[in-house]
């Protein structure tokens, strides 16, 4: 009886250990899907709160997770902004699920990156710089590198040095190939140009964004550019007609009827 029990417990072993990394791995990439989304809607809190998309993504992670903490923890700071001010309650909810999600894993890289984020951009600086220094001892690999340089650039730019945006900007773009971090470092790299007053240069780099991430925000985005800043309102217009190509959303095109107004009386 006792060696059938030892046989079946070495041929049930096997499987729970299969099941167990089976389920990191799915949670893993669920993971990084939804931080993906969540990035792509981050200037547009309102969107992102009503976006069934995005919820329907982070309710597939695993809640019990480390993966899910996180995830959660920015869907909460990122919607927790809304005329001009954080939430108190959102944002005390994200800095729990921070908390969370280090008390699973005090190694989560990911944890402290994200952490050190929703700390800096409520002025808890102290804090912030503790969570920056941990994520940076837990630096193993170049996308690590990479994030940091990234997360430089957001700071450099949200304090208006703009030169040193760049400079880390462009750093993340010459190491990645892929498209969310291509994307990423040439979102950054056109609002310093455009803050610089270099709309030459960020136009340039606005049609090389489109090449890569011919999406409705970035479209939309671009519309405006050419709208606000190039004043070139037949410009402006195809754009946002591309953009609602993909979809109608009111938003884009009450800027197209603006674009219109303004080609037809001031060009």
């Amino acid at each position: 009886m006792k060696i059938l029990k030892i046989i079946l417990a070495f041929c049930i072993l096997p499987i729970i250990l299969v099941f167990l990394l089976t389920s990191i791995d799915d949670n893993k990439s669920l993971y990084k899907k939804a931080n993906i989304l969540i990035y792509r809607y981050s200037d547009y809190p309102s969107e992102l709160k009503t976006s069934k998309e995005v919820l329907a993504a982070i309710k597939k992670i695993d809640n019990s997770t480390k993966y899910y903490k996180v995830t959660y923890a920015r869907y909460l700071f990122y919607t927790s902004y809304e005329n001009g001010d954080f939430d108190e309650y959102s944002v005390l909810q994200a800095k729990q699920y921070i908390d969370e999600a280090i008390k699973l894993d005090p190694d989560f890289f990911d944890a402290y990156f994200y952490g050190f984020y929703i700390y800096y951009q409520i002025n808890e600086f102290e804090k912030a710089d503790k969570l920056y220094k941990k994520a940076e001892s837990l630096v193993f690999s170049n996308q690590e590198v990479r994030r940091l340089n990234y997360m430089s650039a957001e700071i450099a730019l949200k304090n208006e040095d703009y030169d040193t945006a760049l400079v880390y900007a462009q750093k993340v773009y010459d190491s990645v190939k892929n498209k969310e971090g291509v994307s990423s470092s040439l979102q950054i790299m056109i609002t310093a140009y455009t803050e610089k007053g270099d709309y030459e240069k960020a136009e340039s780099l606005y049609e090389e964004y489109i090449e890569v991430d011919p999406s409705v925000w970035v479209l939309y985005n671009y519309g405006t550019f050419l709208f606000k800043y190039k004043e070139d309102y037949n410009a402006a217009i195809k754009i946002y007609q591309k953009a609602l190509d993909i979809e109608r959303m009111p938003f884009i095109e009450d800027a197209l009827k603006k674009a219109q107004f303004m080609s037809k009386h001031y060009n």
